[in-house]
């Protein structure tokens, strides 16, 4: 039986509600950028044979950095790997 290898990157440095431009609201920053970029050449002579990616706009931004180290992969979106905001519970509230 062969070895799997899992690898979670979570998303770059991305742009919140609280910024003036709400159109940039999930996007990445010129550093969410620049991190995605270097997971990407980190990851160049790993043995990635999938990209999964969450549908959220800074989760699919930081795979298609990531993915141009792997030029013949394409990248599978899910919301199974979306983040959620916690419950918290009324009588904790």
């Amino acid at each position: 039986m062969s070895d799997h290898y899992l690898y979670l990157i979570r998303h770059g440095q991305y742009f919140q509600t609280s910024h003036e431009d709400k159109s940039l609201h999930g996007h990445l920053t010129d550093l969410g950028k620049s991190q995605a970029e270097l997971a990407s050449k980190r990851l160049a002579s790993f043995p990635i044979s999938e990209i999964y990616a969450s549908t959220m706009t800074r989760a699919l931004e930081t795979a298609e950095i990531v993915n141009t180290a792997f030029p013949n992969k394409t990248i599978e979106q899910t919301d199974l790997i979306r983040e959620c905001t916690p419950c918290i519970p009324k009588e904790h509230a």
